[in-house]
């Protein structure tokens, strides 16, 4: 009896428009940055405690990750004062 071994092939997509980013084998032509998205948290009890870790990690494709970065820049700006 013989065994043949037989690699897994990991197959990355875009969590926010689904394209295909990475076939396992080489770099995908929307995947120069390699980049991704985690956002930190806790998850809180009915008395608002801290009780789990809530963290999500998003793999994206370079548009998306573009669009996303964009998103959270104008998200980070400043307030801005109305004028007395």
């Amino acid at each position: 009896m013989s065994t043949q071994n037989i690699p897994a092939k990991s197959i990355t997509s875009c969590d926010r428009c689904k394209a295909v980013v990475s076939d396992g084998k080489a770099r995908g032509t929307n995947w120069a940055y390699g980049g991704g998205l985690t956002l930190r948290r806790n998850a809180l009890d009915h008395a608002g405690a801290a009780v789990a870790d809530d963290s999500r990690m998003y793999d994206l494709c370079d548009p998306c990750l573009h669009a996303v970065a964009q998103a959270i820049a104008a998200a980070m700006e400043p307030p801005k004062r109305r004028p007395l």
